[in-house]
């Protein structure tokens, strides 16, 4: 992305501050970078690297998932607020507050979403420790279980339903007994 050259670009800047200072020291033009630039380029940087690290958490990811959505998003949080409680330069904490303000406003309540929060808590990677918001991840427990209850309800139905007739459940009553299952999800989901 753009942003990850940027940030590969800063963090080899600042890997060769030294060398490029001194070639510069005798130059008339361009000029060496002044301290406090140095600073806002070292802050830019670190703002940059969390956003890096995500994108190749993702880019690497040989099947990324929707269950990867609330921990990606609460990690650049937590990672942007660190550098500003952490002391990061003073010009770039608006950066980090745009960023967490951009964040939210491209994903609001993002913990609350149903289906966000249902595939976390069900990732056996991330469960109910990726949540920042407790009454969030303890609402998706409750919609998972409802769900699984009336998975469940369905299921003993579908048998009830074979049962009586006599006959035993074929393979294809199974499919749609599931597909009758997951389309029930879906069009809750599509209300939501």
């Amino acid at each position: 992305t753009r942003w990850n050259s940027r940030y590969h670009m800063l963090k080899r800047l600042l890997d060769l501050k030294v060398p490029v200072s001194a070639m510069l020291i005798n130059q008339a033009k361009p000029a060496n970078l002044l301290p406090e630039e140095w600073k806002i380029a070292e802050g830019i940087a670190a703002v940059l690297a969390p956003f890096e690290r995500v994108t190749s958490l993702m880019s690497g990811a040989m099947y990324p998932t929707a269950s990867m959505v609330i921990p990606v998003l609460n990690e650049l949080k937590q990672s942007l607020w660190r550098l500003v409680v952490d002391g990061l330069a003073e010009e770039t904490h608006d950066l980090c507050h745009a960023l967490v303000a951009s964040i939210d406003q491209r994903w609001p309540n993002y913990e609350r979403s149903q289906l966000y929060a249902a595939f976390t808590l069900l990732d056996p990677r991330y469960k109910d420790c990726a949540f920042l918001d407790a009454e969030a991840a303890d609402l998706a427990k409750m919609h998972v279980f409802n769900v699984a209850k009336l998975m469940d309800k369905m299921s003993a139905q579908q048998v009830k339903t074979s049962a009586s007739s006599g006959l035993p459940m074929q393979a294809s009553d199974m499919k749609a007994s599931e597909s009758s299952s997951w389309e029930w999800l879906r069009k809750n989901a599509a209300q939501k």
